[in-house]
Order: C-alpha cells, then sequence, then structure tokens
C-alpha cells in the first residue's frame, strides 16, 4: 500500500533521501580532510597509546564503518585489529578488549550499547576514542578523546545517509594518517582518498538510471540477497539496511564466500543478488558466485566500476573508479548505486523512503536520540 504522504508518481528528486545521496560527495570531502587538525590529533592520540590492538565497536551503521576501518588499520597501517557490536563488546569481550584501544562509534552519541561498552571499557581503564557527530553527547563525555564529524547542516535522518558518509571518510582519513605516522607508504591510498568525492558525484549521475531500470524489474520479488568480501561486506551490510529501511523487504546479507556454503541453499528463481566488488582480492570470486546464482536461475547484478567484459558479462550497477583500485576507499563510492536502488525500490513498491517503520519502539529499543523524522521534510 503506498504511503499517504507518497505516490507511486512521486518523483524521487523530491525527497529528503535523494538530496541526502546528492550531499554524499561534499560531505567525503569535509571528512576526508583535516581542517583544524582534528585527524592529525586523533591519529597521534592512537600512536600515543603505544603498540596497541584496536576494537572498533558500534551498532549498525556505526559497525558497518567499524568493518572498513578495521580492514585500513589492518592493511594499510598494520594495526591488528577487530569490530565488535556494542552490547556483545560490553557483555562478552571486554577480557580481550582490555590490551587494546577502543573506538566507539555512534553518529548521535547516545546509542544506549554504545554509551554503556565505551563507560566499561573507561572503568576498567581501557583507551576510548568516541566517533561521533555530537561533541556534547554522552558518548563523547566519556571518552579519552573524540573525532568529531562534520555535517553541513545539523539535521540527521532517520535513515542515515550523509552522517553515514561522514564517519565513513573520517574513518579512511584517520587510518591514512595513523598509517603515515608509523611510516607506511600511502601514495596510492592518498591518491584514492583524493579521488573519492570526484568519483561519488560521477557515480550518482552514471547509476542513477540503471538503479532505476532495476528496482522496476525487481519491484515484485520477495527476498533480496547482498554479499560482499572485506570492506565490500560493510557495503552490502548498509545496502541492506537501506532496503529494511525505505522498501521494508527482506534481504539477507552475507559475506560472499560463505554464501554458497549456506544461504545459497534457499535461492529461488528470479531472487535478485547483488553482489558488491571492485577490482582487487574479490573480484574473481565475485565472479564466480554470480555464475552460480545465473545458473540456479537468480538474477545477479554486480556492483562495480569494472566492465561487464571483466564481469562474466553480468547486469552491473556502475560505479565510477578511483584514481586507484583501493577497496577501503570503494566503501565510498560502492555504497550510492546501493541507496540509489533502495530509493527507486521504495517508489516503485508504493513505500516512503523518508519514513522508517516502528521508529517510536526502534527509538526506545536503541536510546537514540531526535532525528530528522520528528521533523517537517
Amino acid at each position: 500500500m503506498a504511503s499517504p504522504d507518497r505516490t507511486p508518481e512521486t518523483k524521487h528528486t523530491e525527497l529528503h533521501m535523494w538530496r541526502e545521496i546528492r550531499r554524499q560527495p561534499e560531505v567525503a570531502t569535509l571528512n576526508l580532510g583535516d581542517e583544524g587538525g582534528r585527524l592529525g590529533r586523533a591519529a597521534a592520540w592512537i600512536a600515543e597509546q603505544g603498540p596497541r590492538p584496536l576494537h572498533f565497536a558500534g551498532c549498525g551503521d556505526s559497525r558497518f564503518t567499524g568493518i572498513v576501518g578495521r580492514y585500513a588499520m589492518s592493511r594499510w597501517a598494520g594495526i591488528p585489529a577487530a569490530v565488535h557490536q556494542s552490547f556483545d563488546a560490553q557483555a562478552h569481550l571486554l577480557d580481550e578488549i582490555s590490551g587494546g584501544i577502543l573506538l566507539a562509534y555512534s553518529n548521535s552519541g547516545e546509542s544506549q550499547s554504545t554509551v554503556d561498552c565505551a563507560g566499561a571499557a573507561a572503568a576498567l581503564g581501557i583507551p576510548v576514542l568516541a566517533v561521533t557527530g555530537h561533541e556534547g553527547s554522552r558518548l563523547a563525555r566519556l571518552a579519552d578523546h573524540v573525532l568529531v564529524t562534520t555535517l553541513p547542516e545539523a539535521p540527521v535522518a532517520a535513515s542515515h545517509t550523509t552522517s553515514h558518509t561522514a564517519m565513513i571518510a573520517s574513518t579512511l582519513g584517520l587510518a591514512a594518517r595513523v598509517a603515515a605516522i608509523r611510516s607506511r607508504d600511502t601514495a596510492s591510498i592518498d591518491r584514492a582518498i583524493a579521488s573519492a568525492p570526484a568519483a561519488m558525484r560521477y557515480t550518482i549521475e552514471m547509476a542513477g538510471p540503471a538503479a532505476q531500470e532495476l528496482a522496476a524489474r525487481h519491484r515484485s520479488r520477495d527476498r533480496w540477497v547482498l554479499l560482499g568480501a572485506g570492506p565490500h561486506h560493510a557495503t552490502a551490510l548498509t545496502g541492506a539496511a537501506k532496503l529494511y529501511e525505505t522498501g521494508y523487504v527482506p534481504a539477507i546479507c552475507e559475506q560472499l564466500d560463505e554464501y554458497a556454503h549456506e544461504q545459497m541453499f534457499i535461492l529461488e528463481p528470479g531472487d535478485p543478488v547483488l553482489v558488491v566488488t571492485s577490482r582487487g582480492a574479490s573480484h574473481r570470486k565475485a565472479v564466480q558466485i554470480a555464475d552460480g546464482v545465473s545458473d540456479l536461475e537468480g538474477d545477479p547484478v554486480i556492483v562495480s566500476e569494472l566492465a561487464p567484459s571483466d564481469l562474466g558479462g553480468h547486469r552491473v550497477l556502475p560505479v565510477a573508479p578511483l584514481a586507484e583500485p583501493v577497496e577501503e576507499v570503494a566503501a565510498l563510492t560502492h555504497l550510492m548505486p546501493l541507496q540509489l536502488y533502495a530509493l527507486h525500490l521504495a517508489l516503485a513498491r508504493g513505500q516512503d523512503p523518508d519514513r522508517v517503520r516502528y521508529f517510536a519502539v526502534n527509538m526506545r529499543l536503541i536510546g537514540q536520540g531526535k532525528t530528522t523524522q520528528d521533523a517537517d521534510l
């Protein structure tokens, strides 16, 4: 049933979500840069703690950002890193975290499980870095150091878009600076980061028509699958979250290779399977999985900057290439086609992508603060 606020004829350009998608290159530029030295200070603070492993903790999109950060810190800076769901970290893993540094992520700084995790870590003397968009939040007040993300304006959408991009960009910028402090070669990383905002702008333009066409193709399906390996798994998870939040559709999200061992057994003919990859470690595996999905009469779509000829001839949701194929930085570019797809799918199914169902109960359960869902969009 169509939302009372939206109809199938609603233009996507009228939507708050569309405006948020369009602003992401600007947000990435703000948060990849180091105006005021915020990234440099946070990197120096991490270095001052000595050779400790890093533990990323968060919930939802914040945890997905931590996955990207885990790979960036490990592969760029050579620091052992892990990522945890905040409640699980507090309830089960504080002994493991005690020898390291906790990087606690919450855009609002009020997500109850993350605040509790940071508080429990601080009580044990574990150094805590808070990554948040709100310097005066409870999370920030608990932390030893705060990395504040930047948005062009204050409101935060209920279905996070620009705020999530701000966190990813800040995390990538932080990891690059930590790597530089540790005398790692960051030349290709720096080139990829510098090219990201322009690639994001181009991706929005080139992926829009394909995302709208795919949404129309898939509007009557009953189940979706999203897959990715390494940093691309975080992108797949965030894409699935967009489908839950905006179109209210069931989506399975799994690590790329693991899918062939488990969930592939419940694939039905015509099921959309969106595989996120780029030129790098997972490219060939992504094609193999898409081939298998095609053999089983599923509908594989590969989200990538690579051409169909490099992707087994499968249907592609296109992404603009970075100056260097750095998979962690591709978290900024590869997510936007999935956001566009989720937006168009919601409209095709008569849903309002600017509203999240069960909002009051959701906010009560996670302890989240006010968002633009409370405002007049």
